[in-house]
């Protein structure tokens, strides 16, 4: 019974070693995981900083937290920096049309000129500017938690109202604005719960 004794002899070792094959395959796998988790929780502390980024610039352009009236900048300017300034909206003829008004002095014509063009131009970058942070949460929809996804797509239908408004010729009221802030406010410590930023224990205010 030699034999039986060999291989009593070589359990013990070959259980060992497939243990620790085993064990390697499954720590392996541990190891992906969590750096797996770790990449997706830093991609998303990434995505959620960009998203609210983009709401406060679309926030800026839509509710005129950007603007300036043209004409009361304007009045320093010669025809060069004129020319400099209106490259940034207008086309080449209608700068030549304006620039020949203001060499002729023409002044207050010129300025409704390029008053109606940077209004357009604003309203165009206004509405821009929703359709990017609109598309920037579509697009990385998988980072985002799903009240918190909502929250973005809201706020964005919100703004999206706000611009088609003021289109047909309504002022934002004082109570727009104070329901935009809320809701913003809202998104903020939404992220931050996400983000563990407050605090797991902590609940969400309403």
């Amino acid at each position: 019974m030699e034999w039986l004794d060999w291989i009593l002899k070589l359990i013990p070792p070959f259980s060992g070693i497939i243990l620790l094959i085993i064990g390697g395959k499954i720590n392996s796998k541990l190891e992906k995981r969590k750096n797996d988790y770790s990449l997706y929780n830093e991609k998303r502390h990434i995505h959620y900083s960009e998203a609210f980024r983009l709401l406060k610039i679309a926030e800026g352009h839509n509710l005129d937290m950007n603007m300036i009236t043209s004409s009361l900048t304007l009045d320093d300017h010669n025809t060069e920096d004129l020319e400099e300034y209106l490259k940034k909206f207008m086309t080449k003829k209608q700068i030549s049309i304006v620039s020949e008004l203001w060499e002729n002095g023409e002044y207050q014509k010129a300025k409704e000129i390029i008053n109606k063009d940077k209004k357009n131009s604003d309203d165009k970058v206004a509405y821009e500017k929703i359709v990017e942070a609109s598309n920037y949460f579509h697009e990385n929809e998988l980072y985002f938690k799903v009240d918190t996804f909502n929250l973005l797509i809201g706020y964005t239908g919100s703004l999206f109202e706000v611009f088609y408004s003021k289109q047909s010729g309504n002022s934002i009221t004082m109570k727009t604005k104070a329901l935009l802030s809320k809701k913003l406010n809202k998104i903020k410590i939404s992220m931050q719960d996400d983000l563990s930023i407050v605090g797991t224990n902590k609940k969400k205010k309403k």
